[in-house]
C-alpha cells in the first residue's frame, strides 16, 4: 500500500500509527459533514490525520478539531453523536462485513464487489466485464 501511495505522490507514515481506531465517530462526522456539503474535506482530513499524521481518528477530541477546522461546531458534532446515529453506523458496518468489505474505497458494480485501492485499469476492466 505504501508503495502504491508513493507512486501516486502520497507519503504515508504508517509507522506513526499506534493502534487501529474504532471509526464509528469518524463515520458520524462524515455523515454529519454531508449536511454542510463538506464530506470531501472531512474525509481528506480524516485520512490525512490517520495515514500521514498517525492520529487516533477514533478520539473525539481529534474529530472535534477536524470538525472545527471545517466550520462545524463542537456542539453540532457532539449533538449528532447519539444512540440512533451510532446504531445507524454500526448497522452499516455489519452490512459491510456481511458483504466481505474490508477496505476503502469500496465499489459495488452490478454483482461484483471491489474493496480497496485499485488502479484505473483494474476498475475499467471490472466495469467492462459488467457491460456484457
Amino acid at each position: 500500500m505504501k508503495l502504491k501511495a508513493n507512486e501516486s505522490g502520497i507519503n504515508l507514515n504508517l509507522d506513526k500509527i499506534k493502534k487501529t481506531p474504532n471509526t464509528v465517530l469518524s463515520h458520524l462526522l462524515i455523515i454529519l459533514s454531508e449536511q454542510f456539503n463538506l464530506q470531501n474535506e472531512i474525509k481528506e482530513k480524516i485520512y490525512q490525520s490517520y495515514f500521514i499524521d498517525g492520529l487516533d481518528i477514533g478520539d473525539i477530541n481529534i474529530l472535534i478539531d477536524i470538525a472545527k477546522q471545517n466550520n462545524i461546531s463542537k456542539n453540532i458534532f457532539k449533538d449528532f453523536i447519539n444512540d440512533e446515529n451510532i446504531q445507524n453506523v454500526k448497522s452499516k458496518i455489519l452490512l459491510a462485513k456481511d458483504k466481505k468489505i474490508n477496505g476503502v474505497p469500496f465499489f459495488e458494480i452490478e454483482k461484483k464487489f471491489v474493496s480497496g485501492a485499485q488502479t484505473p485499469n483494474q476498475l475499467k476492466d471490472i466495469i467492462k466485464s459488467n457491460l456484457n
